[in-house]
């Protein structure tokens, strides 16, 4: 859909490109966190240059962990990866490779797939909301326990908070029972869980303390008998998107597990992509631990937040009075409208020159990269191509 919209623009076609998932503002131009650069100008060249250990520098690696789960420092053992996706890749590779499988929500990072499939393993989908658009965590539990059952172990993948492509972030106790379900499962076989943390930088300050509370409880339960995975990424919470630096942290609760989980990830970066960018890592670690940096760097991602707000309250009114039915929005750079037939109605707007992302039930609107002004467009194209 992004290369019709661009040779659409090519052409002068009047054009709403809801499909970029890079954070612009209302002129077009990038969004950044500009301490990001701050950090890149204080490395030293001679280090840059340098290789890194396979798994990444050690100060990098803490400082992830100190970033994530520093309740769960004990537990982890993080290996550095080329974004979210290297580390969503290594994941796969371990637990989903060569006919295994991942279980996913209906609506997913249409990625997830290709990613799977290329270490050869496949999907099993869940139905993600109730009618009322609360997580539908029974669904979740009949998909694991189905894959429990048919391969006598679970790779679960969540997208949380702030989910793409729906924006939305579980409640309290629905992380609860997500990870009540996850802890029995893994009493009767292996379970792991991925939670892909791509947008958490992006949750909406006024539920972001209670949204983080909520998923380090539900990560405490799940370890009680699961191994849980953090995909991390500086693509989104500092804007480097071509940077291409992440972190996959393994967690467990018992230290040889750990070494195994160590061992394998290990062995995929060093037979996949060897070292992950190291003049990177090192601006990234600058950023984790120099508090001022660091203090700049959330001030300069708040303002971030606030843009993407407004975009989303100003779709929401808009999408109320059309009468679209969308999950409420937490944060994070997307939002979806709900239909039956995604693929038909991104097909209709797209003949309205409006550019959409097609998911199984819905179209994945990309408020990161939609002008305010826009939005109205979008949300009228998206009116009459779910009615039609």
């Amino acid at each position: 859909m992004g290369r019709i919209a661009k040779e659409r623009a090519a052409t002068g076609a009047d054009v709403v490109d809801a499909t970029l998932g890079l954070l612009t503002d209302d002129d077009g131009r990038p969004a950044l966190v500009e301490a990001a650069f701050d950090a890149l100008e204080r490395v030293s060249r001679e280090q840059a240059a340098c290789y890194t250990p396979v798994a990444g520098p050690p100060e990098f690696l803490e400082a992830v962990v100190d970033d994530v789960c520093p309740e769960f420092a004990e537990y982890a053992r993080p290996v550095a990866t080329p974004g979210a996706s290297g580390a969503i890749f290594a994941a796969a590779k371990v637990f989903a490779g060569t006919g295994g499988r991942a279980i996913v929500p209906n609506l997913y990072w249409g990625p997830y797939s290709s990613i799977i499939d290329s270490v050869g393993g496949s999907l099993r989908t869940f139905n993600l909301f109730r009618p009322d658009f609360t997580l539908d965590v029974d669904a979740l539990l009949r998909a694991a326990n189905q894959e429990a059952a048919e391969r006598g172990r679970a790779f679960i993948v969540l997208n949380f908070p702030c989910n793409n492509p729906t924006g939305y972030s579980p409640a309290a106790a629905e992380w609860d029972d997500m990870a009540r379900a996850v802890a029995e499962l893994g009493r009767e076989a292996p379970v792991t869980v991925l939670l892909d943390d791509a947008y958490s930088g992006y949750e909406q300050p006024e539920t972001a303390d209670q949204s983080l509370a909520a998923w380090t409880a539900a990560v405490g339960t799940m370890l009680e008998t699961a191994t849980v995975l953090v995909a991390w990424t500086i693509s989104k919470n500092f804007t480097q998107y071509g940077a291409r630096v992440g972190a996959l942290v393994a967690l467990h609760r018992d230290g040889a597990e750990r070494e195994r989980l160590a061992g394998a990830a290990g062995y995929v970066c060093r037979t996949t992509w060897s070292n992950t960018n190291h003049l990177w890592m090192l601006a990234a670690t600058l950023l984790l631990t120099d508090p001022s940096l660091a203090q700049l760097a959330a001030a300069q991602r708040k303002r971030l937040v606030e843009m993407l707000r407004a975009r989303a309250a100003h779709f929401a009114s808009l999408a109320a009075g059309a009468g679209l039915r969308h999950a409420p929005y937490s944060g994070g750079f997307f939002t979806t409208v709900a239909t039956a037939n995604g693929s038909a109605a991104a097909a209709a707007m797209r003949d309205e020159d409006v550019f959409a992302i097609p998911m199984d039930t819905g179209v994945r609107i990309a408020l990161c990269s939609t002008p305010v002004r826009q939005i109205g467009r979008v949300v009228a194209a998206a009116a009459r191509a779910v009615s039609a």
